[in-house]
């Protein structure tokens, strides 16, 4: 039986001016990430940080933050857990390679983008102290003991979504969030640093990469990046009795393109990136085959502009 993790306890509220602003919103938000995903081999720390703030700016609008526990699983440096610690959260990042970091001197020049970019993606570098080592399909944390789980672009990650989706459900406490968004994989990114020859097979793609660079891809196909459509997601959220989807949608585009996700077959090309937003123990009690179509397909959520932020990050009343 793996270990369990107590949750950090409750911290005072500080002031809402040191919250960041938040980024744009509608298309000017999607064209702001766009720019950045072009950086994100030679300029990682630029695009993991903006995209962290826009993240936590979207969990918002879902959840409160600030007291709240938060298990960002497979969230590598801790971009995320970062921008949710600025709000008031508790976060604990969980990281299958998580280790102790040799300390490196700041001033020391990069030999290559490579190399910075392997530095920017150490697991736990920006959360030392507070990454545990763990495997998102066994967490080890008590049953309903977490406010938020989180997980961006891990699912692609995993061999088995259902057994991840099962542990981010039941480390949460009932009426918790599981916000967790993946690359879909006939999306122009789903094969990674591989794209866009993933469409002709994933294991082309990969000795392709390993041709053209001299090693392999950080992404093997079967081994570390695996196919997950927008279609099987959405049926394993289908079946389950213990859940309700709260937000299905094109992670990184404006409110209407929310069409996007009831199209079947454009979908699995169009959306790039996924997100679901469910809602633990408020599902449709009842047989699966009987239950209603899901609700929140497309459905956007709340949005908040730059002089909302100091609203929405104040203490919980009760």
């Amino acid at each position: 039986v793996a270990k369990q993790v107590e949750v950090p306890p409750k911290v005072s509220a500080p002031d809402a001016e040191e919250f960041p602003l938040a980024l744009p919103t509608g298309i000017r938000r999607s064209i702001a990430l766009f720019r950045v995903f072009r950086v994100e081999q030679t300029d990682p720390d630029r695009f993991y940080r903006t995209l962290a703030e826009d993240t936590a700016n979207q969990l918002a609008g879902f959840a409160p933050l600030f007291n709240r526990t938060i298990v960002d699983v497979g969230g590598g440096p801790g971009y995320f857990s970062e921008a949710f610690e600025s709000r008031g959260a508790k976060v604990i990042l969980v990281e299958p390679d998580a280790r102790p970091l040799e300390p490196r001197d700041p001033s020391l020049p990069f030999s290559s983008f490579d190399e910075r970019h392997d530095y920017a993606v150490l697991p736990g570098r920006l959360h030392e102290g507070r990454t545990i080592s763990g495997d998102g399909m066994r967490l080890p944390f008590a049953d309903n003991s977490v406010d938020i789980s989180f997980s961006s672009n891990v699912l692609e990650h995993v061999p088995n979504p259902s057994a991840f989706f099962d542990e981010a459900l039941r480390i949460t406490k009932p009426n918790g969030t599981v916000y967790c968004s993946f690359t879909v994989w006939s999306s122009p990114w789903g094969g990674h640093e591989t794209s866009p020859w993933h469409h002709f097979g994933g294991e082309y793609a990969a000795r392709r990469y390993e041709k053209r660079h001299g090693r392999p891809p950080g992404n093997r196909f079967g081994t570390s990046l695996f196919k997950v459509r927008v279609t099987d997601a959405l049926k394993l959220v289908r079946e389950r009795e213990d859940i309700s989807l709260v937000w299905a949608f094109p992670r990184y585009y404006p409110d209407w393109a929310a069409w996007i996700i009831r199209v079947p077959i454009l979908r699995e090309f169009a959306t790039w990136n996924l997100l679901l937003v469910l809602r633990k123990d408020v599902a449709v009690s009842g047989d699966a085959a009987s239950r209603p179509p899901l609700q929140g397909l497309g459905t956007p959520p709340r949005q908040f502009g730059p002089n909302e932020n100091a609203s929405r990050f104040q203490a919980p009343q009760g």
